[in-house]
């Protein structure tokens, strides 16, 4: 299928890479084609104008990537489990709702919706000032707290120095597609909710999953959770993507596979205040989403300098040392020098 970009904003991704002759684009109607024969006509309409924005006199930078990493996860399951796959699936009959959508394997069904954040705050220039993160949630008054000392401490303009964080908007997201499952199927051994999400590179994504697990923090995923888990009992799986990394920096060429959840870096975790009996569902979809959980799991950190916070930095050793550096795998950025 070839695209017509006449009415495409000249700095929309993909008109930039058709012109450039870039692989983002190959790639691009490569998962189209995948995808296209599950959709209706209606269907791909709206997702090639109003999600991906390609006749639209306006390219709107987030919203395009939020929908390409969407695309880039149903791309997988469309291809991969074809027979079953159901786009913009309805599976709540309380309300007027969709999943993104829903596969059956081996009388196992998972209902799948995608969110990706918008992250731009987070590299936005504040200079003099300083710009923080935090391993999880703040105590309360913490966040204008340790700006304020760097502010003191450093002698810069009070005020400038600013801590991100993106908790609530992950709680957010857990409660929003908390309302697009059926709430019956929690009791369900056969049925698993997945909420899967579109993130950056492999700090950023250390990150969310302390908002998500980290009890000390009130993690959303422990006992100690700062939001109510009733309000997202439903989501059985939430999985941690690099999507939004390759999307972002798809112009710069520093990344290959973008539309493909399949060459993406995955991990993901079961929610502790689910059903018990699920542990068969949530076991299959293991197996059937790529993941990297057994491996970083069984992963022994080599670096010898740093043993006080060797767990906190498992995920990102793992993915520099095991699969960049001795398995020349690169799911993030491509090797140095390798322009395929």
């Amino acid at each position: 299928m070839e695209i017509n970009f006449d009415k495409t904003h000249p700095e929309h991704y993909l008109k930039n890479a058709n012109a450039t002759g870039s692989i983002y684009y190959d790639e691009f109607i490569e998962a189209l084609n995948i995808l296209k024969p599950h959709l209706t006509e209606k269907q791909l309409n709206d997702l090639l104008v109003n999600k991906l924005l390609l006749k639209q006199n306006k390219f709107d930078k987030n919203k395009f990537i939020q929908y390409a990493v969407e695309m880039s996860v149903l791309r997988y399951f469309a291809e991969e489990f074809g027979n079953s796959f159901k786009y913009e699936n309805k599976v709540n009959p309380n309300n007027n709702t969709d999943v993104d959508c829903s596969i059956t394997d081996k009388g196992f069904k998972f209902n799948i919706e995608v969110k990706t954040p918008i992250l731009d705050k987070k590299d936005q220039d504040i200079s003099p000032g300083l710009k923080g993160r935090s391993l999880g949630r703040l105590p309360d008054g913490q966040f204008d707290a340790i700006p304020k000392a760097f502010d003191e401490l450093l002698n810069i303009q009070e005020g400038t120095t600013q801590i991100f964080n993106f908790d609530n908007k992950l709680k957010q997201f857990l409660i929003d597609s908390n309302k697009k499952f059926d709430p019956e199927n929690f009791n369900s051994e056969n049925e698993a909710n997945i909420l899967l999400l579109g993130l950056d590179d492999t700090d950023e994504i250390m990150i969310w999953i302390n908002y998500l697990r980290n009890e000390g923090n009130s993690g959303l995923f422990t006992f100690n959770s700062f939001c109510n888990p009733e309000e997202y009992k439903c989501i059985d799986f939430v999985v941690f993507t690099n999507l939004y990394f390759k999307h972002k920096n798809a112009i710069s060429g520093k990344c290959v596979d973008h539309w493909n959840l399949k060459n993406s870096f995955a991990i993901m975790y079961n929610n502790p205040m689910g059903n018990p009996k699920k542990k068969g569902v949530l076991e299959h979809f293991l197996n059937l989403c790529p993941n990297y959980n057994i491996e970083i799991g069984e992963y022994e950190i080599q670096r010898d300098d740093l043993d006080q916070i060797n767990g906190l930095f498992k995920l990102k050793y793992f993915v520099e040392d095991e699969l960049e550096k001795n398995r020349e795998i690169y799911l993030f950025e491509k090797q140095a020098g390798n322009n395929t």
